[in-house]
């Protein structure tokens, strides 16, 4: 709405266009919306309370692929009056002569090449990069780094959260099936400008290619990176993104009518070629819904087989099960059945807690995982590269340039450590009278009110050592 509000109240006579802060703006507001249409459709699916997470998915992308196709319509709309004030500010000129504010129907308006032009244009405009690349540009930002970096903020000036609620609040964005619709409103754009000049074909596609290549290694690095876990049990939201190419297939088919009718020069023009057009999408949508749901199951439905793996062989390699799942099932094993070790409650990531119960069916043992070490990371981390570097060099030093300087107490015990001087029995005899002696002697002294004193011990001198020792 504001934009379409700037867009016809801007003076289009003499030629005069809007200049490069509005071609900004207008593809912040095109980001804008749809992210606005993200938000609305999928607080929409969730307050819907689906059962299973796969329809959820589903009604989420039919709402947003639909929602975000009416906002392309009202986006062209105004668009074409845009494209029309500045073509009459150009005073262009139809092919026979007449201009272009003389001409009244809509089909021979959109017929001429000068709108035709314009159009394209701003389809283009309109689809790269404001749809096709900023939003998932933005994406890791502010669905991965920013969120990341609050929380953390968060939870270092609150101690009180701590364990599970610390956990989740770091958390990454749980990954759904969102993707389908963001890539079907992207084969929609990129399949209306076949209506326009044949010169916006390729660099449209192109673009589109470049950034599906974005979306693909960014998915790729999200789901092995951030994301806990997913699991999505059926193929209804595949589906529905099967279904959903109905309508860019119906779109490539209309263009090909309307574009037969301008070519040929035919009879049919005006509002019968737009009906022609409708009829024909109407068509092939109905005809590809009844090859998905009666010919295509012919082809791919596979026969039932019964499974021969036990219960057991599946629950050793499963670690999420019906039981361990069931919040409720857990906590009647601990209170009510009194079950040692009860069923423990599953939770992505800690499968290593499930204790082993074969009397109740339990049977997943895990080991946990390696913990990853960010302080040494060869070529790296220069804090690691100088730990490890300067623990090496200590070891080809004279005994006498590697001893740390250390306080008397630390002197005493350091001396006599039976672990360092496991081949010298007078010295651990010595050793371990010394600290018995200074023990005593520390304890007197701070009963009567004094300080510490640990005993004066003669260093005996060390053979040289050879740094090759």
């Amino acid at each position: 709405v504001p934009y379409a509000y700037f867009s016809m109240s801007f003076s289009y006579a003499y030629g005069q266009e809007p200049n490069a802060f509005h071609s900004v703006t207008f593809s912040m507001l095109v980001v804008v919306g749809n992210l606005a249409m993200y938000v609305i459709c999928s607080e929409v699916a969730d307050y819907m309370y689906f059962r299973n997470v796969d329809t959820r998915e589903v009604c989420y992308t039919l709402l947003y692929c639909f929602a975000c196709s009416l906002n392309v319509m009202l986006d062209l709309a105004v668009t074409y009056l845009v494209a029309y004030k500045m073509q009459v500010g150009h005073d262009m000129h139809t092919h026979d002569g007449r201009p272009l504010s003389e001409v009244h129907s809509f089909t021979d308006r959109i017929e001429t090449y000068a709108m035709q032009k314009a159009l394209g244009s701003n389809l283009f405009f309109y689809a790269f990069p404001s749809t096709f690349l900023i939003p998932f540009l933005l994406e890791p930002i502010l669905t991965i780094i920013v969120p990341f970096n609050v929380m953390r903020l968060v939870i270092r000036t609150h101690p009180k959260i701590r364990g599970q609620h610390a956990e989740s609040y770091l958390g990454a964005t749980p990954f759904d099936m969102s993707r389908y619709a963001d890539i079907l409103v992207n084969i929609n754009l990129a399949v209306l400008v076949l209506f326009f000049p044949g010169g916006f074909i390729l660099p449209m596609f192109a673009a589109m290619a470049v950034s599906h290549a974005w979306i693909y290694g960014f998915d790729h690095y999200r789901i092995l990176r951030t994301v806990p876990t997913c699991e999505f049990a059926s193929m209804q939201v595949d589906w529905c993104a099967q279904w959903l190419l109905t309508v860019p297939c119906g779109l490539i088919l209309s263009c090909t009518v309307y574009k037969y009718h301008i070519d040929s020069s035919s009879d049919t023009q005006g509002m019968e070629l737009i009906g022609d057009c409708v009829f024909v999408f109407l068509g092939h949508v109905l005809i590809h819904t009844l090859i998905l749901v009666f010919i295509v199951p012919l082809f791919g439905r596979a026969k039932s087989v019964t499974s021969t793996e036990t219960y057991r062989s599946c629950s050793s390699r499963i670690a999420c099960s019906w039981f361990s799942a069931n919040p409720i099932n857990c906590l009647r094993s601990q209170y009510k059945y009194g079950h040692r070790p009860p069923c423990d409650y599953f939770m992505a990531g800690k499968e290593h807690l499930l204790r082993v119960n074969e009397s109740i069916g339990l049977y997943f043992n895990d080991t946990p995982l390696e913990v990853e070490d960010f302080d040494v990371k060869a070529g790296v981390q220069v804090k690691g590269f100088v730990k490890e570097f300067s623990q090496r060099a200590m070891k080809y030093l004279p005994r006498r340039w590697s001893t740390p300087v250390a306080t008397p107490a630390k002197q005493t015990q350091e001396r006599f450590d039976v672990r360092k001087n496991k081949s010298n029995p007078e010295v651990i005899q010595q050793g371990v009278g010394l600290l018995d002696r200074a023990r005593s002697d520390t304890t007197s002294n701070v009963d009567r009110g004094g300080s510490p004193s640990l005993p004066q011990i003669t260093e005996r001198p060390s053979p040289e050592v050879s740094p090759r020792a």
